[in-house]
C-alpha cells in the first residue's frame, strides 16, 4: 500500500474547487476582484492628485528640475499600469459574472426538473386507482396529494 504525498493530495483537493464555475472558489475571486479594483481605483485618484499638485506647483514657479520630470515619468508609467490592471480585472469580474449567470440557469434547469418531472416517473407518487378485476369498474382512487 503506498501513502501518498501531502502536497499531491492538496494539489489534487484544489483542482476540484478551481472547475466549479459559480461555487465557493467564484465567489471568492470575485470578491477579491472587487476588492483590487476598490484599491486600484484608489491609488489611481492619489497618483491623479498628486499629478496636479506637481502641475499647479510647476505652473506657479518657472524652476523645473530632472528629478521632477522623471518622478513625473515614473507616476505616469504608474498610473498607466494601474489603468491597464483595472481594466483587466474588470473584464475578468464579467467572465465570473456570466459563469455564475450560466450556473444559476443550470441549477434552474436542474431543479425544475427534479421538483416537477422525476414524480411522474415514480410509482410511490401516483395516484393509486383500485378496479374490480373481473368487470374492470372503478372502486375508489386513493389520492397521494
Amino acid at each position: 500500500m503506498e501513502i501518498p504525498d501531502p502536497g499531491q493530495e492538496q494539489e489534487d483537493d484544489s483542482e476540484p474547487n478551481q472547475r466549479t464555475p459559480g461555487g465557493i472558489n467564484a465567489l471568492t475571486q470575485q470578491a477579491f476582484i472587487e476588492f483590487r479594483v476598490q484599491q486600484l481605483y484608489n491609488r489611481r485618484l492619489l497618483l491623479m492628485k498628486r499629478q496636479s499638485i506637481k502641475k499647479k506647483a510647476e505652473d506657479t514657479s518657472d524652476k523645473t528640475s530632472e528629478i521632477t520630470s522623471e518622478e513625473g515619468n515614473t507616476e505616469l508609467c504608474e498610473l498607466e499600469a494601474v489603468q491597464k490592471e483595472i481594466e483587466e480585472l474588470l473584464v475578468k469580474k464579467a467572465e465570473l459574472e456570466e459563469q455564475g449567470k450560466i450556473s444559476e440557469l443550470s441549477n434552474d434547469i436542474q431543479c425544475v426538473a427534479g421538483c416537477c418531472l422525476i414524480p411522474f416517473f415514480m410509482d410511490k407518487l401516483k395516484d393509486v386507482r383500485h378496479q374490480c378485476p373481473q368487470c374492470k369498474a372503478h372502486i375508489h382512487t386513493h389520492l397521494i396529494f
